[in-house]
């Protein structure tokens, strides 16, 4: 009677309690009709070549370096992800307080507009003024004095006096 293999050679070893717990279910069924019961079952060693467990063994490593390299490869995509996610939730912030500060000094512009009358630009006008006539005006009327540039002009053209230097009573 030909029985079906269920494990592999390299299962026995991998999966040894696995194995152990079906050998012993399987003694049970079989010796618990005559009166014996099996208490506990354990797998001590399964005699393979020394190449074939080498094998087994280096089987094992590759398939944990494996799964150690996808593992620390999802986790650099997700660190990506999250570097990004950081980056663009950085770019908002800065955008909407770009734009808050924008919308304030907007209002800030309303309000002033919305103040400003003549007279308060006229009183600005005259707090500011340093004393020093201006040297050039404008066609609006927005100087506090009209200066004529013609005389001005004229000013300028004129050529100075000369000075003579003041005699002393040494030099007589």
């Amino acid at each position: 009677m030909a029985k079906e293999v269920k494990y592999t050679a390299e299962q026995l070893i991998t999966e040894r309690a696995a194995v152990g717990d079906e050998v012993k279910s399987a003694l049970d069924a079989k010796l618990n009709n005559y009166g014996i019961y099996i208490e506990k079952f354990n797998i001590v060693n399964f005699d393979f070549s020394a190449e074939f467990n080498t094998a087994i063994e280096a089987k094992q490593v590759a398939e944990q370096n494996l799964l150690k390299t996808k593992t620390e490869q999802e986790q650099a995509k997700v660190i990506a992800k999250t570097e990004a996610e950081k980056k663009v939730i950085a770019a908002n912030a800065e955008a909407e307080a770009i734009l808050a500060e924008a919308q304030a000094q907007a209002d800030a512009n309303k309000l002033l507009e919305e103040s400003l009358s003549g007279k308060v630009i006229a009183y600005e006008q005259i707090q500011k003024w340093n004393g020093v006539m201006p040297k050039v005006t404008g066609s609006d009327g927005g100087l506090l004095i009209n200066v004529d540039l013609d005389d001005v002009s004229s000013s300028a053209n004129s050529v100075p006096e000369t000075v003579q230097p003041a005699q002393t009573e040494d030099s007589e």
